[in-house]
């Protein structure tokens, strides 16, 4: 039986690449097997991470400690700024064999690039607690990251996106966000 989804209160802890803490299931159907992962404290046990890269609040390191973490790779994006921002989408258990998409409002889904880079979530996280963080510790390039401009023309507005990723093993899972363009 399937225990709450909802995250259990408490700390989380996400690895350098951005993959949160959680187990992999093995499931085996006679001959055939396909693997999954379980996120420990992930809400609605999410399966994908889905950010913004357009721009941050500069480098100043006093304005950053006032925004949540992740706040600054979400924000609402300045029309002109479109052209110029990407999506970016931590399949957490994502492989060589992933499809993946995104889909911007009734818009037909368009393909994402796999890409080694880090998460701009972690990044994020690790910029913000530089003081109390070992120096050995870094935000690390992720085997598991897809990446897409957004369309040049996308309009002002408030905007679902959804990204899809089918995975080896033909299970697709979601992650989507709310795209403020202003």
């Amino acid at each position: 039986m399937e225990r709450s989804l909802r995250p259990p209160r408490g700390r989380r802890a996400d690895s350098r690449d951005g993959t949160p803490n959680g187990f992999h299931m093995l499931l085996i159907d006679g001959s055939g097997y396909k693997t999954r992962f379980v996120p420990a404290k992930e809400p609605e046990r999410r399966q994908i991470r889905v950010s913004i890269e357009s721009h941050k609040h500069g480098d100043a390191k006093e304005v950053m400690r006032d925004f949540r973490p992740g706040q600054l790779i979400q924000p609402p994006i300045r029309l002109p700024a479109v052209p110029a921002a990407t999506l970016v989408a931590n399949v957490f258990d994502g492989g060589p064999k992933t499809v993946v998409t995104m889909q911007i409002g009734k818009a037909e889904p368009l393909p994402m690039s796999r890409k080694r880079r880090p998460d701009p979530f972690v990044e994020d996280v690790f910029e913000r607690n530089e003081a109390v963080k070992k120096p050995w510790i870094k935000a690390e390039p992720s085997s598991h990251v897809w990446v897409a401009r957004l369309p040049a023309t996308l309009p002002a507005g408030t905007h679902r996106v959804v990204v899809r990723a089918v995975t080896e093993y033909g299970d697709t899972v979601t992650g989507t966000m709310a795209l403020e363009v202003v």
